[in-house]
């Protein structure tokens, strides 16, 4: 008896808070800084790097941003080893119509960084142990055009999808 009553004077007060809550334009008119994080997507530098977001709200139609994600990956084999990394920054402006829906434009520098040294013992090498080193680096720039939607919550929580995007 206690849990129903217990759920029923929740659900008045949410149903409450709710009803007198702002739309998501009213929230970003209200904030001026945002953070963020994304921890998932289908987008593989998304996916490896998991970015960090650090955005300003410029009034309740626009975001100006910048962001970071890095991921590193070592590896050790015996005498060998291997290290990789792969870096995603960039800037991007979010335009808002109306309360959720915007069109956003990006742009990002993507750099891949690899480092293998193999050794291995061969009769046949100098000193009886053979050594293959090898680096490789390489950087790309890139433009990106999307659509999506962003819900701001009147206690700063901010949920939002990327639907369509082109890089």
């Amino acid at each position: 008896m206690k849990l129903k009553y217990l759920v029923l004077i929740s659900s008045i007060l949410f149903l409450g808070s709710t009803a007198f809550a702002a739309d998501s334009r009213g929230n970003r008119d209200d904030s001026l800084i945002y953070i963020g994080i994304t921890p998932v997507g289908i987008h593989i530098p998304t996916v490896l790097t998991s970015p960090v977001s650090l955005g300003i709200y410029l009034g309740d139609s626009v975001l100006a941003g910048f962001e970071y994600g890095a991921v590193s990956a070592k590896q050790e084999t015996g005498d060998s080893e291997s290290e990789a990394s792969f870096t995603n920054m960039g800037v991007y402006l979010k335009y808002f119509f109306g309360n959720s829906f915007n069109v956003f434009l990006g742009a990002h520098s993507r750099a891949w960084t690899a480092d293998v040294t193999a050794t291995e013992s061969n009769a046949g090498c100098p000193g009886g142990i053979c050594t293959a080193t090898s680096e490789m680096t390489a950087n790309a720039t890139v433009a990106t055009l999307g659509i999506g939607n962003q819900w701001t919550m009147d206690f700063g929580l901010t949920i939002g999808c990327d639907w369509v995007f082109g890089s």
